[in-house]
Parts: structure tokens; sequence; C-alpha cells
């Protein structure tokens, strides 16, 4: 039976792959909001220095995420017969939306330790340290948005790390 097979270099590119469109999507979404909110030339002035730092913790953000998330689901997509894209794809859309749901919402409690106000021009996300209507559609929405980038990103890293061809498991050097 056919199998796929990378190589570790393959692997480790196909994360730094992953990790840099994450960043480059956090740090357009930064940069975007920033010329929303504070104008063009506040952009021009700061955009390419709090861009740069953005996109380099954003990165080694992504980076963990992949080789704390996505490095065990391999392993055991791995172990029990599931490595092909199908799988990778459901994988990659699921693990970062459920993390993100559960981030946003505090582990699905919906409340903070801390008690403050946060909102948005639909009105209040945060009230008094509680997750409004409002917090759950936001954090439903951005999980679902993290979950599509998840699924993109599985995608371009699949292709770094099998290029789209099948091998044959006698013929692979390695894993």
């Amino acid at each position: 039976m056919a199998t796929k097979r990378t190589s570790s270099v393959r692997a480790a590119l196909a994360l730094l792959v992953g990790a840099t469109l994450g960043a480059s999507w956090t740090t357009f979404g930064y940069l975007d909001g920033m010329i929303k909110v504070n104008g063009f030339s506040y952009f021009q002035q700061w955009g390419f220095k709090n861009g740069t730092v953005v996109f380099v913790m954003s990165f080694l953000c992504w980076l963990a995420g992949l080789v704390v998330i996505a490095g065990p689901s391999w392993a055991l997509a791995r172990w029990r017969g599931w490595l092909n894209w199908h799988h990778a794809l459901i994988a990659g859309f699921a693990l970062p939306s459920v993390a993100s749901l559960v981030l946003t919402t505090r582990f699905f409690t919906g409340r903070s330790s801390d008690q403050f106000t946060f909102g948005v021009s639909e009105g209040r996300i945060w009230d008094n340290g509680v997750l409004t209507a409002i917090g759950w559609e936001e954090a439903w929405r951005g999980s679902f948005e993290f979950g599509v980038l998840g699924a993109l990103i599985t995608i371009a890293c699949w292709f770094v790390a099998y290029g789209g061809k099948q091998a044959d498991s006698a013929n692979a050097r390695s894993s």
C-alpha cells in the first residue's frame, strides 16, 4: 500500500511556510487597522517599524502553535494511518477554530477574573467581566475565521511537505 512520505527538511520548511502565512495574515490585519484608525500618514511614519515587530512576534506565535498543536496531530494521524489531505484539511480547520474559541471565551465560561468592559461599534463584547451575546457572536465568528485560515495554511503546508505526489513507502528515504 502506498503511503505519503516526506523528509525532515520538507516538514520543517512546511512549518516555516505555515508560520509565515499566519504571521503575514496577522500583520496585514494589524496594518489595515492602523490605516483605518490612524490614517495613512500615521501608517507611513510607523507602519514598517510596528509591522515588523508584529510580524516577528506573530511568526513566533504561529510557529509555536504549529509545533505544539499541528506536530502531535500529524504524528497521531501518521500513527493511525489517517495521513491524507482530507484529514489534514479537517484538522487544519478544527484545531485553530477550537483553540480560538477556547481562548476567546475563557475556556467556554464567558467569565473573566478581571471586572472590565470592552465594546466595539456593534455593542459591548465584555460587560463587567462577562461575555455578552455580541461577544459570543464575535467569538464564533473569529473562531470560524481562524478555522478557514488554518485550512488554507494546511493546504500550503501539505503541498510543501508532500508536493502532491504519492510515494511508495519502500522507495521513500525518510518519513
